[in-house]
C-alpha cells in the first residue's frame, strides 16, 4: 500500500529493486543469478495489468517470481529502503540516559527530504566541554523549546522508521528514545527497532588485523604475520607510524586505548562524565556504586573477574573516587 500511494510507476520499482536484490552474476542460496531477459519479463507483466494497483502489494508479489533461487521479495524487503531515515543529534553529554539533546536533525533517505532540524531548550546548563564538540551555548538555546513541545512528532517520524546513525545503537537511538518517554510518550522499541549503524557496519566490514595495519600505515606487506616474534616487532615502526598519521603524543595512545569511561577491563563498572563510577550490569545499572555497599560486598565474595574486584578495591580505598 505505500508503494501504491506513491506518484510513480510501481512496475520501474520493482524492477530497481529486483537488481539491487540479486543482482546480475549472484549465486544467493545455489541460484545462477538474475537474467535480464527475465527481469524486463517481471516488469512487463506488472506493467501489463493492473492487478498492482488494484491488490495489495503483498499479494501481487506473490505472483512475482525470478528464475533464479534468490531470497523472495517480500513487502518488508522492496519497501524497507523507503523508511530509513538519517538522524543525529547534539547534546549535554555523553550519557544518553542521563543527558539531553540539544540538537536533533532527521533525513529521509530516499529523497533526502529534511524533516526536522531543530534545536532544544535542554532544561540545563550545556557544560563547556559539550559546547567546544558541537559549538552551541546556553545563549544559543535560551529562546528554543523543550524537547517535550515536539516529541509527538518525532515520535511519529521515528514510530515505523528504519533508523540511519552512527555510533546510534549505543547513543543517538537510546538518547532519544530517553527524550520521548521524559516527554510522555511511548518512546522506541530498543529490542526490536530495525536500525543501522554504520559505526557498526564500519567495524564489521573492514578487518583490523596486525598484517593490514602493517599495510596501510607502513606501506608493505606483514610477511611473518602470526610469528610471535615477527608479529612484536611490527609493532614498534607501526605505533610511530601510527602516531604520525593522526599527530599523537605517547599518552595519546594510552589514553586512546581505554574505552571512554573504563574502570574495569570486564565492563562491569563504568565512569560517568561527571566522574561518578556507576554499575554496568544487573540490577544496579546506572546506579553508584558508592551506594550500594552491600552489594559490594557480595561482588567480593562471589566469582566476579578479577579486575572487577581490584577496581572495587581501589574505590574503596579512594573513598569512591576513580582515578
Amino acid at each position: 500500500d505505500a508503494l501504491i500511494s506513491r506518484d510513480r510507476n510501481n512496475a520501474e520499482v520493482i524492477e530497481r529493486w529486483c537488481r539491487m536484490l540479486c543482482p546480475p552474476g549472484s549465486a544467493d542460496q545455489g541460484g545462477t543469478g538474475h537474467d535480464p531477459a527475465n527481469i524486463d519479463g517481471v516488469a512487463h507483466r506488472v506493467k501489463s495489468g493492473r492487478a498492482l494497483r488494484r491488490a495489495r502489494l503483498d499479494e501481487t508479489l506473490r505472483t512475482i517470481r525470478c528464475n533464479v533461487k534468490c531470497p523472495p521479495l517480500t513487502m518488508e524487503r522492496l519497501i524497507m529502503w523507503e523508511r530509513v531515515v538519517a538522524v543525529d543529534l547534539e547534546a549535554t553529554g555523553l550519557d544518553p540516559r542521563e543527558d539531553r539533546i540539544v540538537e536533533l536533525a532527521i533525513v529521509r533517505a530516499e529523497d533526502g527530504l529534511v524533516l526536522l532540524d531543530r534545536r532544544f531548550h535542554p532544561g540545563l546548563p550545556i557544560p563547556p566541554a559539550a559546547t567546544s564538540v558541537h559549538g552551541i551555548s546556553d545563549a544559543d538555546v535560551a529562546h528554543c523549546d523543550g524537547f517535550a513541545v515536539h516529541a509527538a512528532t518525532v515520535q511519529a517520524m521515528l514510530q515505523d522508521a528504519v533508523i540511519m546513525g552512527y555510533n546510534s545503537r549505543r547513543y543517538d537511538t537510546v538518547m532519544i528514545d530517553a527524550e520521548l518517554r521524559r516527554a510522555g510518550e511511548p518512546g522506541l522499541d530498543l529490542a526490536a527497532l530495525p536500525e543501522i549503524d554504520l559505526l557498526r557496519v564500519w567495524a564489521q566490514s573492514e578487518r583490523r588485523t596486525l598484517d593490514l595495519a602493517v599495510q596501510r600505515f607502513l606501506g608493505h606487506g606483514h610477511s611473518g604475520a602470526h610469528s610471535a616474534l615477527s608479529d612484536a616487532e611490527a609493532l614498534l615502526p607501526l605505533a610511530r607510524a601510527m602516531k604520525q598519521a593522526w599527530a599523537l603524543e605517547d599518552y595519546d595512545l594510552l589514553d586512546r586505548s581505554r574505552s571512554r569511561g573504563e574502570v574495569d577491563r570486564s565492563r562491569r563498572l563504568r565512569q560517568t562524565p561527571g566522574g561518578e563510577v556507576v554499575f554496568n550490569f544487573g540490577k544496579h545499572l546506572g546506579k553508584p556504586v558508592r551506594e550500594q555497599e552491600e552489594y559490594l560486598e557480595w561482588m567480593t565474595k562471589s566469582d566476579f573477574p578479577s579486575d572487577t574486584l581490584e577496581a572495587i578495591r581501589r574505590l574503596k580505598e579512594n573513598e569512591w573516587r576513580w582515578p
